[in-house]
């Protein structure tokens, strides 16, 4: 079972904080928490699992909403309609 949550709420931060911010706070959680570090530890591993798939959810909304924006302000000669909705069916999929 995949467990979904907000980034933002998980590390503390605002909505607003810039992606650079997040990547800094996801780095020092994840150094503070990983399970190679404290083997015993369960509840450390269960918390830096449900971080890091929050996290890798988010690294794909961003990636998924650059490509959406780069495809939106290509010229109509380049624009290739089969790519938005790929890439909008990907934002939906992360989404859920």
């Amino acid at each position: 079972m995949r467990i979904h949550k907000d980034i933002y709420q998980l590390l503390g931060l605002s909505e607003k904080s810039t992606s650079s911010l997040v990547k800094k706070m996801f780095r020092k959680f994840a150094k503070r928490n990983h399970p190679d570090f404290f083997p015993e530890d369960k509840i450390r591993e269960e918390k830096f699992k449900i971080v890091t798939s929050a996290y890798q959810n988010w690294k794909n909304i961003q990636k998924t909403l650059a490509e959406m924006n780069r495809i939106k302000n290509n010229s109509s000669a380049e624009f290739q309609p089969w790519a938005f909705k790929y890439a909008a069916r990907k934002y939906q999929e992360v989404m859920v």
